[in-house]
This record gives C-alpha cells, sequence and structure tokens, in this order.
C-alpha cells in the first residue's frame, strides 16, 4: 500500500489487523460446535465501527440472517457459497467478495463445504444521529442512561429494557458484574431477554443459539452474527448503560 492510498483510511489507531483465517478455520472445523451442527462461527477482530466475522458451512449448510441493520461484506475463503437476497442469488468462489450496502435480510447457503468472511458495519455517527438516536453534547461519542439502581437487581437475572428506542438486555451475572446486550437473537430478532443465563452465556430461547455476554460473541449456532454489546457501569449506585452514537 502506498502512503497516499494510507492517508485515505483517516488515521487509524490500529491501521493493520493481522490473524491466520487458515489457522482459525481448521480449528473452527475441528471444534465441537462444528462436528454437532452444519455451521460454526468465530470473531476474528473487533473495532466500534465493524466486525470480522469467519463463518464455516458445512456442505448445503445454511444460514439465515434476518437482523441485518448495518452493511456488510462477505469474502469467499474456500469452496462455494451463495448469497441470497430479495429475491437474488449470486454464486461465491474463493477470492471473490460481495458487498450489501442496504441493510436487508440475506442466506448465504454452502453449496459445497465452505468458509467464508463476514465484515460486520456499524452505521456512521451521522446515520445514527438522523435515525433520532441521542447523541453526546460535550464532545464524546457515547451517552450514559440510567436504567436501574444497582442494588434492585437481582444476581444472576436477566431483564429486557429500553433505552433510547433500543431494545437492551440487562444481565447481573452470578460475580453480581453488570453486562447489556442489544436484546435481539441476530438469528431471528427473538428477545435474548426471555433465555436462560449460564455463567457468562445467554442461550436465545427460540433456537438455542448462545452468545458470550462480555463480548457478544456466538458461541452455539444458528446464530452466527454477533450480538452488539454496550457498556454498562454503576455510577453512584446508577446501574447506567451507554449506547454509543
Amino acid at each position: 500500500m502506498t502512503n497516499g492510498s494510507a492517508d485515505t483510511l483517516g488515521h487509524p489507531s490500529t491501521p493493520v489487523v493481522s490473524f491466520d483465517w487458515k489457522e482459525q478455520l481448521r480449528s473452527l472445523r475441528a471444534g465441537d460446535s462444528y462436528r454437532a451442527a452444519d455451521q460454526a462461527s468465530r470473531t476474528l477482530a473487533s473495532h466500534p465501527t465493524f466486525r470480522v466475522v469467519l463463518v464455516a458451512l458445512k456442505a448445503r449448510g445454511r444460514v439465515d440472517e434476518h437482523h441485518a441493520d448495518s452493511v456488510i461484506s462477505v469474502h469467499c475463503l474456500d469452496g462455494q457459497i451463495r448469497f441470497e437476497v430479495e429475491g437474488a442469488a449470486y454464486e461465491l468462489t474463493p477470492g471473490q467478495l460481495l458487498v450489501v450496502t442496504e441493510r436487508l435480510p440475506h442466506s448465504v447457503v454452502a453449496l459445497d463445504e465452505s468458509a467464508f468472511l463476514l465484515t460486520i458495519g456499524e452505521p456512521h455517527h451521522d446515520e445514527r444521529a438522523a435515525a433520532g438516536e441521542s447523541v453526546a453534547t460535550d464532545g464524546s461519542d457515547e451517552v450514559g442512561h440510567v436504567v436501574a439502581r444497582a442494588d434492585t437487581v437481582p444476581f444472576h437475572s436477566v431483564r429486557g429494557l429500553v433505552v433510547d428506542d433500543t431494545p437492551v438486555c440487562l444481565i447481573r451475572a452470578d460475580d453480581g458484574r453488570f453486562y447489556a446486550l442489544r436484546d435481539n437473537c441476530t438469528h431471528e430478532d427473538y428477545p435474548l431477554s426471555d433465555g436462560e443465563l449460564e455463567d457468562c452465556t445467554v442461550e436465545c430461547p427460540r433456537h438455542g443459539s448462545r452468545f458470550d455476554i462480555r463480548t457478544g460473541d456466538v458461541l452455539n449456532p444458528p446464530a452466527v452474527v454477533p450480538v452488539e454489546t454496550y457498556r454498562v457501569e454503576v455510577v453512584d449506585g446508577d446501574v447506567v448503560v451507554w449506547a454509543s452514537a
């Protein structure tokens, strides 16, 4: 990359993200989740503006994503996949990349045993502001919302809230720590707050997708896309959820 093209990156805090996808894929395919199901996934890189997720599918495996509220790209790494969106279908082979700029539900079907990188973008600051989301006026990119008194929230509890028009799943773990996730399973939008909490995992009651409450990463399919997480703190006895702007 030349210096001229590097400048277009806008002085990123981490300009180069490195991962060995072949080794990660070998590890993913050797795991219990892949052996027990048609698919498995793992987050390889995470940033406030995007995530990169490695997805492995067995032949004829299918990923249906109904919760698609951001720009995505699909980069085929191995095998052959078919990307389906709004009645159209696009077949991808290794090295081919497809970008969807509209926020549309979509499906990916493995024609052979396959793997692909899914990059999930987040809305820009001005897009969220235009949608009516609160924006901090002190120059920061976050706004805190008091959602409860800490002493009223039981340990080992899960509850659904609405924070600035955003569905939030507020969790208090067995050790008393608080976590906040978007209250939608990324598979079919079912409320995670109706699910079961076990250690650091919440399970969607609809189809059994499990998510790490600390990172939002998928631990068990059929979901593939990680669930969005929010910063949460206890301030003067109040539980405050910080929604990124």
